[in-house]
Formats: C-alpha cells, structure tokens, sequence
C-alpha cells in the first residue's frame, strides 16, 4: 500500500488520515519508504531464482517425484540442473515449454520451498553494510578470503624464517598478498590471533580452504546483531554449506568491541577492491 501511494496519490500527504480507517492509516505512517515501485512485493520466478545460491533448492527438487525432477532439471538444465546433482551439458537445450509454464514450475517450487518472506533488498533498512547485497557470490568469497589476512597479518609479524614466508604467499591469491602487504604496513591494533601458520602449512592445499574458514568466522562477526531480512538476503547469496557455517557463528546481537571492528574491516575491504584488478576466489 505505501509503494502504490508512494507513485500513484498526487494528493496532500495530511489528507490521506482522512481517507482511510484509523487503525489502517496507524500501521502505514509508521511505514518510512521513499521507493515508488511497487512491482518491488511481487514474486517474480525468473528474479528470484537468479537471487538465491542454487544449493538452497536442492533438498525440495530430491524430494519430488523423480518424474518432476526430470522436468525441472530438462526446462532449467543449468539453473537447476546442479541443485538435483546433475551436470548441464554443455549444448543443453532447455526443454520447450512456454513462459507461462515455466513461470507456473517456479511458482510451484517456490511455494513448495516453505522459505519465509523477506523484504526484498531495496526496501531493506540502509546501514554501514548495505553494499553488501548489491555483490555477487564470487565477490563475497573474495570479501572473506580477505578478511582471513587479519588473521593472518598478526602471526606474519613475528615470522622471520624467509622460506616459510614464501610457503605462505605462494597459497595466497594476487589480492590477498597485496591486501596482507597494506595491513603489514599499518600499526598492529589487534589482539594476536589463534592461527598457527606452521602447523597449518601442513594441511598443504587444504591452506587455502582453513583461512577461507577464518575469514568465515570474521565475516559471521561483522554481520552479528543485523537486521533479519538482511541477513536472508546474505546468507542465501552464499552456498548452503558455508551459510550454513555463518549461521552457527552469527550472534543475536553485537559482539562488543569485536562486532564494530569487524564491520569495519569489511568496509575496508570493500573500498580495496574497487581499485583491486579482479581475481579467482576460493571455490
């Protein structure tokens, strides 16, 4: 109602208490929302199938009939195909059905899913991390394989050994070395870090994939105490595994002291690599 207001009542906002029944007029004053598109509350199948981390769908589409699983996977072949455990060929034709069909397949997976209802992300509240949900998957894992370097810059500090230096920039990413090289450059303001670099060297490929955790449990500080459906939109950005992870270290509310700083470390990061050339995250 306030998004169709919003476009579509041209007259004197003080006239409309008089238009409408108190208790209806209580509820939408205290709705504060500048959008003027109300096409913004509507489910659109193709806009929401494309906002979420396919994973998420994987457990509704193997509960359905292998029949209906068969034409989810044929007339979403690259969408969904993943989700049911399937690779896409390379060349695959989706199967020819009709917009409508397509749209009503969605609609029923949809309703099938049992997800809450979220705000959609435009008519979320703004605050310090809001540019957050304007960033691809890709772009979030990058975030995190950053945020591990303040754990990791804190051990690097006290490394004097040459060859174990080279150990560990040869597991980082071109940004994570150039990133590690700004936070080694700036006065240590953070308590030392439970990261034993040796020991975890051991792990040999397996490193890329422990900092990435570290850069997890930094990420689930940053987004403790934020808003519900923000966090929805987050965390289904990411995969179900990971989110999953972020969800048992994401706190109710803020984690004193931690929780600013972490958010602030995202922040920083966020800046970083807009001026960053783009590389690979962590898969």
């Amino acid at each position: 109602m306030r998004l169709l207001l919003n476009k579509y009542f041209t007259g004197k906002q003080d006239a409309l208490p008089k238009l409408m029944p108190k208790e209806e007029w209580d509820i939408l004053s205290d709705i504060l929302i500048a959008h003027k598109e109300p096409n913004l509350s509507l489910f659109l199948p193709n806009q929401w199938l494309t906002s979420i981390d396919i994973s998420w769908l994987g457990p509704t589409l193997l509960a359905l009939p292998k029949a209906l699983q068969e034409v989810y996977a044929s007339a979403f072949p690259n969408e969904l195909g993943q989700a049911l455990g399937q690779k896409a060929p390379v060349d695959a034709t989706p199967l020819a059905l009709s917009p409508q069909v397509k749209e009503f397949l969605l609609s029923l997976l949809f309703k099938l899913w049992k997800e809450k209802e979220v705000k959609p992300k435009e008519l979320i509240p703004t605050w310090e991390l809001s540019p957050l949900l304007k960033l691809s998957r890709p772009e979030l894992f990058e975030i995190v394989d950053l945020l591990a370097m303040y754990d990791l810059v804190e051990e690097m500090r006290h490394i004097v050994d040459k060859r174990l230096i080279q150990a560990i920039v040869q597991h980082l990413t071109p940004a994570q070395n150039h990133y590690l090289r700004l936070l080694l450059r700036q006065k240590s303001s953070h308590k030392p870090s439970p990261l034993s670099v040796k020991e975890l060297l051991k792990e040999g490929k397996k490193f890329p994939q422990i900092l990435h955790k570290f850069g997890l449990q930094r990420f689930a500080l940053a987004l403790s105490g934020a808003n519900d459906d923000f966090l929805w939109h987050i965390l289904h950005t990411f995969d179900i595994n990971r989110a999953k992870f972020l969800m048992s270290q994401i706190q109710k509310d803020e984690v004193a002291n931690q929780t600013p700083l972490a958010q602030m470390q995202v922040q920083h990061i966020i800046q970083f690599l807009k001026t960053e050339p783009k590389t690979e995250p962590t898969t």
